[in-house]
């Protein structure tokens, strides 16, 4: 097998995947989009605070999003620290979610 179809064979092999670059890419843009919603939960709680209104509620769903993440990690690379941060993260969203239902 010469170099031409060991190359053919891999692109054959890695079709519909994103490369290297595109998965930097992703990546990247998942931990903005991140920092982003944690910085409209801060704006939101400012916002909460101000009105007099509980604000458990934003954290809930941002502690949610992080469970999700490192879960689905967990799922594909079988990391047990993916698996710990993921039940943290889910365990402070259930305790978020129930502080809130339970303000209303």
């Amino acid at each position: 097998m010469d170099k031409n179809e060991i190359l053919e064979k891999a692109r054959q092999g890695n079709a519909g995947r994103p490369d290297e670059m595109q998965r930097q890419i992703l990546d990247r843009g998942g931990r903005t989009a991140f920092a982003v919603g944690l910085a409209v939960c801060v704006v939101l709680m400012v916002v909460k605070i101000m009105a007099d209104q509980p604000f458990t509620d934003v954290y809930a769903v941002y502690c949610s999003m992080m469970a999700a993440v490192y879960l689905y990690q967990w799922y594909k690379v079988r990391e047990w620290e993916d698996m710990l941060y993921g039940l943290l993260w889910g365990a402070v969203a259930l305790v978020l979610l129930i502080a809130s239902i339970a303000m209303v």
